[in-house]
């Protein structure tokens, strides 16, 4: 199975974001009192994903 990384280099796509980021927007997720939802989009099939709303 091909990782998420090797996507990005392979299709020369750049990170928007580095670990740090990725963490510091799921504790600031977490502490919110109200559930919150999103949905994602696949950069090569242009699927867009249902709602979700768990943030581990």
């Amino acid at each position: 199975m091909i990782s998420g990384e090797q996507i990005m280099q392979n299709k020369d796509y750049q990170y928007v974001m580095n670990n740090t980021k990725w963490n510091e927007i799921r504790i600031a997720m977490s502490s919110f009192t109200s559930t919150l939802q999103w949905r994602t989009k696949d950069f090569e099939t242009a699927h867009i994903s249902t709602w979700d709303s768990e943030w581990l």
